[in-house]
């Protein structure tokens, strides 16, 4: 008789424990809705909720010290639920298993003081869970466990029922996967998302039709003389044009001259598959010609060095001289395996560059461009053309100036102000670079665009504080009505020149570039030859896995919606580029999983990959 109430008390003084991680987990899950979804209470938090107390109670049980083992797992847990907090409300995107991947290129960006305080929290957790692990016992752990392994199972063998029956438990929210993850909870949604990696995994394996294409059409290319002008792109870091902040007067135009008259006479944007980061996201579009839909996350981070049939290796088989600069370690976004993978044979990373002129922690524009010139130099004295790809780092948040060379022309702290400084000088660099480029050699192909639009500040405040829009006075702007699901905050600058004349392109989603470029290479025999995305009446630019289509006279707006597109010939076409292009992206990404092992020799390279290129400077 006595022996249950020591049992209670026992369970008690261990399980009671689970009240700490599961209490400050709902009071988060109930700010992080109020503040996001404008409620306090929403359905799936249940669910959520059991499933934080499940997890709870394995931690404790597989744990020496409750109180110790609660503590620790309530950081974890929170740290887990901030994470997933800071990429909704910054980027506005939902967190998913594939940003696992992107932990060092998070770490890379923050100052060196945060990146080292958040390796060390992290180390001192995990050496904090593992001093404290305990057996429980066989039949304990196995009751305990049974769940999470039954779940295991099934998800690596029956996933699609997994995510069947837990779409009957929570629907998800397809047209907007950032509501989603609060509305059913960040546990449950990983969840599901694990079933998906799994049937995503199955869908790369299996056979499919090779045929599939993107707007690269080596068939096409290969009907046409070989292009032979030299080509020159240039990706330039969140890059935006300042005099869009339209409550904030400039005493003068931040864009340097020759810039703001290329913009003018081009009125071309181009549209970004992402907002606030991930840059490798719109690389992928711009290189392989296919939208990043980012069905297995970022989709560099899938490459292994496997050659891809992308615009460098195209352009490789017409005898150009293929050159990628990115002045970052070649493992930020795996750029060091996706250059490899892509066909670039010469590649400069930051240890090939003289890093004395920096912008915050990244190397000058200027910089960049003064000692990208001479290699490009050295390889037009070869024989063949060149394929020149520059990207600069200078813009990225929190857009610092290197004090010594660079002070600020525009007063204030406000993001707008130092959006305009930066761009004052970036601007700048990349005229004057142009400008060298086209004195050497006036035939050239010079394609020039923003990334994305940078996440300023924490809620984005730096747009609303500074009005900025496209288009006239009183127009809508994404921060007043559809947040960054609009296609206004997907839209950068771009500039494109041939023969230093600079071409008029109007709208065009970055997947479409390297058309517009193959055109230019062959003086318009390209799109006489096929039906090229970029001139076509309705744009499509999917915004992750969501179909999205605007029209020239109807942007940002989205047009071909409802039941009715199918019956509008323009819509048809569209909706048919959408099958057409998501069958090119997994034939893509499936021919970079069947080919890693065929082609382990041309990437590895390991070395290669992942360290600084000898002999090429």
């Amino acid at each position: 008789m006595h022996r249950v109430p020591g049992r209670v008390k026992h369970a008690i003084a261990r399980y009671g424990w689970i009240c700490l991680p599961t209490g400050l987990g709902t009071v988060f899950l109930l700010i992080a809705s109020r503040v996001i979804l404008d409620r306090w209470l929403r359905p799936g938090l249940a669910i959520e909720v059991a499933l934080v107390g499940y997890f709870s109670m394995v931690a404790l049980t597989f744990q020496h010290r409750p109180r110790r083992a609660a503590i620790l797992w309530t950081v974890v847990l929170l740290a887990f639920y901030g994470g997933c907090f800071a990429k909704s409300v910054i980027l506005q995107e939902s967190f998913t298993l594939y940003d696992l991947r992107s932990l060092g290129e998070v770490v890379a960006v923050l100052s060196p003081g945060w990146g080292a305080a958040l390796v060390a929290v992290a180390l001192a957790l995990s050496v904090g869970l593992l001093r404290n692990l305990r057996w429980p016992g066989t039949r304990q752990a196995g009751l305990l466990l049974l769940p999470l392994v039954a779940f295991a199972a099934a998800t690596l063998t029956v996933p699609d029922i997994v995510e069947s029956l837990s779409l009957a438990v929570r629907p998800d929210i397809t047209w907007n996967p950032d509501l989603e993850i609060w509305r059913n909870g960040p546990l449950f949604t990983v969840a599901r998302q694990l079933a998906k990696a799994v049937m995503i995994r199955r869908l790369l394996a299996q056979p499919i039709d090779a045929g599939a294409t993107g707007v690269i059409r080596p068939e096409v290319l290969a009907t046409l003389a070989p292009p032979s002008r030299n080509l020159h792109v240039i990706h330039l870091e969140s890059f935006i044009d300042p005099l869009n902040f339209r409550t904030v007067q400039f005493p003068f135009d931040p864009l340097d001259g020759r810039f703001r008259r290329w913009l003018q006479e081009g009125r071309s944007v181009a549209l970004s598959p992402t907002y606030g980061g991930q840059s490798a996201r719109a690389e992928f579009e711009v290189l392989c010609g296919v939208p990043a839909y980012s069905l297995a996350g970022i989709e560099f981070a899938t490459f292994t060095g496997a050659a891809m049939p992308c615009l460098p290796a195209l352009l490789q088989r017409y005898g150009y001289r293929t050159l990628a600069s990115a002045p970052t370690p070649p493992r930020f976004f795996n750029i060091g395996r996706a250059y490899v993978a892509l066909g670039f044979a010469e590649r400069y990373y930051d240890a090939d560059f003289e890093l004395a002129d920096l912008d915050g922690r990244y190397l000058s524009d200027a910089a960049l461009f003064q000692q990208t010139l001479p290699r490009i130099e050295r390889a037009r004295a070869r024989e063949g053309p060149i394929f020149d790809y520059v990207v600069t780092y200078s813009g990225h948040i929190p857009l610092d100036l290197n004090p010594r060379l660079r002070r600020a022309v525009f007063a204030g702290d406000s993001w707008a102000v130092k959006v305009a400084n930066a761009a004052y000088y970036d601007s700048a660099a990349v005229a004057d670079f142009i400008e060298a480029i086209e004195a050497r050699d006036p035939d050239a192909v010079v394609v020039a665009y923003g990334d994305h639009l940078p996440p300023l500040g924490v809620w984005g405040e730096g747009f609303r504080d500074g009005g900025y829009r496209l288009g006239p006075p009183g127009t809508t702007a994404f921060w007043e009505s559809g947040g960054t699901d609009r296609l206004d905050a997907r839209a950068t600058p771009l500039i494109v020149r041939r023969a230093r004349q600079t071409v008029p392109l109007g709208i065009v989603p970055q997947f479409a570039l390297p058309e517009v470029i193959l055109d230019l290479l062959t003086d318009g025999a390209y799109c006489r030859a096929t039906s090229c995305v970029h001139a076509a009446p309705v744009i499509y630019r999917p915004i992750g896995s969501r179909a999205v289509y605007t029209a020239r006279d109807a942007f940002p707006q989205t047009v071909c919606d409802g039941a009715s597109a199918t019956d509008d010939g323009r819509c048809r076409a569209a909706i048919q580029l959408h099958q057409t292009l998501s069958a090119a992206y997994i034939a893509l990404l499936h021919h970079g999983v069947r080919n890693r092992e065929a082609d382990a020799a041309h990437a590895g390279n390991g070395r290669d990959a992942d360290a600084p290129v000898a002999g090429l400077q």
